[in-house]
């Protein structure tokens, strides 16, 4: 069954669940910003505003480049819904006619608790990437229109996994995160990321913003399209 792999996907990466923000919640992670300079919308002054095209294809840009040097290719998908909000049936429509996708292999419904300890109705979808056409580009960028003038249901509710195992999640316009089963896996990812002619260089904590009791390693790259913070936290 693809939830109780993704179970186990969770557990291999140490964590007991899904936690947000994942970044914080996860052993070993690393942390990318995606979103770039340019406005986000055209004219802020307008009645109604409208996204700027080059800050999307910016963004776009920068996850899909993060996603094609990922360790593997993502097998499995996981889509999250909220039918309280809105039916299931209503939002798997909406889901596979923005992006594309066939019926999910599996569905299951479930609960999920907020930051405030109130449960919510969960529907979550699971597709077998191995056995389906897939367009990476195409869900990526719904999820980066999903704050900024697209369909807000894509918004911090998609996961897709690989072996080793990872996991991709890109959680909207601003930035995603990469979350691996070990350090080594992850130096891989970083090596892969240079050799794609990256400069590096190590930065220090920032005590004001993370827990000092953490064992932190940041390290900032630059390029012509990618900004990006990485951080791994060893585990005991």
């Amino acid at each position: 069954m693809l939830a109780k792999r993704f179970e186990h996907i969770l557990h291999d990466l140490g964590m007991a669940g899904l936690e947000h923000p994942l970044f914080y919640h996860a052993p070993v992670g690393i942390r990318f910003k995606i979103g770039g300079e340019e406005p986000i919308y055209l004219d802020r002054r307008a009645a109604k505003l409208k996204t700027n095209p080059a800050y999307v294809q910016g963004a776009l840009d920068r996850a899909a480049a993060i996603y094609r040097a990922l360790p593997a290719v993502p097998d499995l998908l996981r889509i999250d819904g909220y039918p309280d909000e809105e039916p299931a049936e209503s939002l798997l429509t909406v889901i596979r006619q923005r992006v594309g996708l066939p019926v999910p292999d599996e569905q299951l419904s479930a609960t999920e608790q907020d930051e405030d300890g109130d449960t919510h109705a969960q529907v979550q979808f699971y597709w077998d990437l191995s056995k389906i056409s897939f367009q990476p580009e195409l869900l990526l960028r719904e999820i980066i229109l999903g704050d900024i003038g697209g369909w807000n249901g894509f918004v911090s509710s998609v996961y897709l996994a690989g072996p080793g195992p990872f996991l991709y999640h890109l959680y909207d316009d601003r930035g995603l995160d990469v979350l691996g089963g070990s350090q080594k896996l992850l130096s891989r990812f970083d090596s892969k990321m240079q050799v794609s002619r990256f400069s590096r260089k190590i930065s220090e904590p920032q005590p004001s913003r993370w827990n000092p009791d953490m064992s932190l390693l940041w390290i900032f790259w630059k390029a012509n399209v990618i900004s990006m913070s990485y951080r791994v936290q060893p585990i005991p």
